[in-house]
């Protein structure tokens, strides 16, 4: 400074810009998903769109697409109240690929129209020239934000997708989300692009290698070894131990499992879904299988015997997330249009009647999915760069935040810890692993399970027949031959 107080010399300030943000998304009720508020065009036009860890294109509905004009469905109750996008009011709209835009998702619903280019702002941050589709035929009545990667883009010549886009235009450093959807009963939780936050999880963010879904090794899914569940009650411990076919016939201990957060249920090996019923005392509706009953006592473990259903990935030294067992039930009022199947049942073994979100993978075209009743008790950090997912126990209903940024260049998770598990109100039956490997056989998953009983640590709006939705399909082709020759399946 000089001598004068009133002037100072020029010093170069050290700016600091960061590089990461945090979209708010919305639980819309059981068996509806989580949201996205974003905009579209100039001047810009607010939507709701899907979150989606199963599919990458991002596309909108036209304000001209056929489900949202159809007057029988919209008779019926069907409406695109999330939101349509008119492109003849953007000024920054362009045309990238007419009739080039298709979608076809598992569960047989899609979506068809053009590629465009736009302008799309999501939580403040503005992405120019971002390619989207435009749906002027759907069987949805919302768009989707697609957060997977680019080798599921379903057009023929791909593209820089959202998450890429992210990164070209310097809003993120690498291409990597932490997702954390809070409990069932909550109507918020969020995405943090480009950053991990430690004061959502508890223990140590461990890292599971995502698995190559076809023969040359690239990665289409997220896809991760499961190698057990368990069924954690207060003396005792029921396991069931997972197993798939390689390639060249040997069995390996582990199955391939999708995180997918456009699936709200889960979906594990049927065989083993069905054991798990008869422990449960779940019964299947006769008219269809995938509504399945159980008692509503369920809902509050803490005064029932069971208390949570335990995941364990990668070998017996790796993570295990708890999901406690009131996460995996729903009351009926969550859905509509049931009472039919009720009523097919006859006599139910228990008073208060209950939905359960844990369903076999023959629901789900073969495949097994960990959706959003599994999600909701995961602290996910999904890192395209480094073809990998970390995974902690969450801290649900965290009101704090602490994070950490991922540094441009970066290979691999930032090394954190999250908060202390005498800070959580988590369930009993709790366990923690350390980090372990897998081995990433190809071949197809029969999912065969093999239980074994254990005593358990101290202390330790209606579904369609598959409702992920997010889980594409390139053109038509089903799963088991986007992942080689089948490991997903179940």
């Amino acid at each position: 400074m000089k001598n004068n107080p009133h002037v100072f010399d020029t010093y170069p300030v050290m700016m600091c810009h960061v590089h990461r943000f945090t979209e708010v998304i919305n639980n819309i009720g059981a068996g509806n998903g989580y949201t996205a508020n974003i905009s579209i065009g100039t001047p810009p036009q607010p939507l709701t769109l899907g979150i989606d860890t199963g599919s990458t294109d991002t596309w909108v509905l036209s304000n001209t697409a056929n489900i949202c004009l159809n007057k029988t469905l919209i008779a019926e109750g069907v409406t695109c109240a999330h939101g349509t996008f008119n492109s003849n009011k953007s000024s920054t709209i362009a045309t990238a690929v007419a009739g080039g835009f298709s979608a076809t998702y598992l569960d047989k619903t899609g979506s068809t129209g053009d590629y465009i280019t736009d302008v799309l702002m999501i939580a403040g941050n503005t992405l120019k020239g971002m390619q989207m589709g435009l749906a002027f035929n759907s069987t949805d009545s919302q768009g989707t934000l697609g957060l997977g990667y680019d080798t599921l883009e379903g057009a023929t010549t791909k593209y820089a997708s959202f998450i890429d886009q992210l990164v070209l235009q310097g809003i993120i450093n690498t291409k990597a989300f932490s997702l954390y959807l809070n409990d069932l009963s909550s109507s918020t939780g969020n995405l943090l692009f480009g950053g991990i936050d430690t004061e959502k999880f508890t223990g140590t963010l461990q890292t599971l290698p995502l698995i190559p879904s076809t023969p040359n090794g690239t990665i289409v899914y997220y896809g991760v070894a499961l190698t057990a569940v368990s069924v954690v009650s207060s003396d005792t411990t029921q396991t069931y131990n997972l197993t798939s076919n390689a390639s060249d016939g040997s069995t390996v201990p582990e199955i391939g499992v999708v995180m997918d957060s456009g699936s709200v249920f889960t979906y594990l090996p049927t065989a083993t879904v069905q054991s798990m019923y008869n422990l449960l005392g779940a019964v299947q509706s006769p008219l269809a299988s995938y509504y399945v009953f159980v008692d509503c006592s369920l809902l509050t473990p803490a005064t029932g015997p069971v208390t949570t259903i335990d995941f364990q990935f990668t070998g017996p030294t790796g993570p295990i997330i708890s999901v406690p067992l009131n996460e995996m039930v729903f009351p009926l009022s969550d859905y509509a249009e049931i009472a039919d199947h009720i009523s097919a049942l006859g006599t139910l073994p228990f008073e208060d009647t209950c939905m359960f979100g844990l369903l076999g993978a023959d629901e789900a075209g073969g495949a097994s999915v960990l959706g959003d009743t599994f999600l909701r008790s995961a602290y996910l950090v999904y890192d395209l760069d480094s073809n990998s997912i970390g995974i902690a126990q969450t801290v649900f209903n965290s009101t704090s935040s602490n994070v950490v940024e991922f540094a441009a260049g970066q290979s691999g998770f930032p090394v954190v810890s999250g908060v202390s598990s005498s800070h959580t109100s988590s369930a009993t039956g709790l366990s923690t692993g350390s980090e372990g490997t897998t081995s990433k056989p190809t071949g197809t998953g029969s999912g065969a399970a093999n239980s074994s009983t254990s005593k358990a640590a101290a202390g330790s709006s209606r579904p369609p027949p598959f409702d992920g939705r997010g889980l594409v399909v390139l053109s038509v082709v089903g799963l088991c031959s986007l992942v080689g020759v089948g490991w997903f399946l179940g």
